[in-house]
């Protein structure tokens, strides 16, 4: 119970717990209904030597041998990667990244929730820089009809 205390303390007055509980249950419902529609067989290559792996899923964007690039932000930091994004039919995101479609893919994350893999970073703890840019994040949000914005201190 200090849980639901701790929230209902910190929530703004214009909400309640049932008015967010009846969000969770409306992002839940959509999150089933994407894991159900659009499942195919999907296999990744990975690593050196080539692995294999198989899942039941959908692509948001991209395959295995075709991705979108990571966007320069002008922060200094160049990634030569390319990125594809599946959903499982459990509902969890999956990223392969590679340097091109002749190559297999370098890796595949796995991600339980769009949250997980939005607030993704480098390393651990808070001085972690983010692990995918914001045009793959903004790809995968677009793909699964959830709201994403980015926040500029400008």
């Amino acid at each position: 119970m200090a849980l639901v205390e701790e929230i209902e303390k910190n929530l703004p007055e214009s909400e309640s717990l049932s008015s967010l509980f009846m969000d969770c249950l409306k992002d839940k419902q959509k999150s089933l209904a994407a894991t159900v529609k659009d499942v195919s067989r999907i296999k990744v290559t990975v690593g050196d030597p080539h692995i294999t792996k198989v899942f039941e899923g959908r692509w948001l964007f991209g395959s295995e041998a075709e991705g979108i690039a990571a966007e320069n932000e002008n922060d200094g930091v160049f990634d030569p990667c390319l990125y594809s994004v599946a959903q499982t039919k459990k509902g969890k995101i999956v990223v392969v990244q590679f340097e091109d479609g002749l190559h297999p893919v370098e890796q595949m994350q796995i991600y339980e929730t769009f949250e997980d893999f939005k607030n993704a970073t480098t390393g651990p703890g808070p001085g972690g820089y983010p692990l995918y840019r914001t045009n793959i994040i903004s790809a995968v949000a677009e793909a699964l009809d959830v709201p994403f914005e980015v926040e500029l201190d400008i």
